[in-house]
């Protein structure tokens, strides 16, 4: 596990508490253990504009999209999670921390995937009886 660490003095920082109105504007505050400067994450910082559908637990691009619910891993709440499901989205599953999600955008293809579809578009049909050696 890392730790994160002041910009001032290069303490660690710990959570501390929110006020009401910090509640509202930041997700997370933190504060300098040795000087006490205190450190906000917003919630901008943490929606997520991207063209490609991601998982929204742990951020990654690597996942799969599934025909049905699988009944042992965990469905995703919240309320974004049931408008994508009730307005057409697709459910997907990340391998990773093992979530499932419904998700509006496309799966982004790797680059690689990409050029070895174009490649295998170009090349010629044959049998694969005829391509054996032996």
């Amino acid at each position: 596990m890392y730790t994160l660490t002041c910009r001032e003095c290069g303490g660690s920082l710990r959570r501390s508490k929110r006020s009401l109105f910090d509640r509202v504007r930041y997700l997370e505050a933190y504060r300098c253990h040795d000087c006490g400067t205190r450190y906000h994450v917003s919630i901008a910082s943490r929606i997520s504009l991207s063209r490609f559908a991601k998982c929204p637990k742990c951020r990654y691009q690597d996942i799969r999209p599934m025909k049905r619910i699988d009944k042992v891993d965990s469905m995703r709440r919240g309320v974004f999670n049931f408008a994508h499901k009730i307005l057409g989205g697709q459910l997907y599953h990340c391998w990773f921390c093992r979530l499932q999600f419904y998700d509006f955008r496309p799966l982004r293809k790797e680059k690689n995937q990409a050029q070895a579809e174009s490649w295998n578009k170009n090349q010629p049909k044959t049998d694969r009886a005829a391509r054996r050696v032996g």
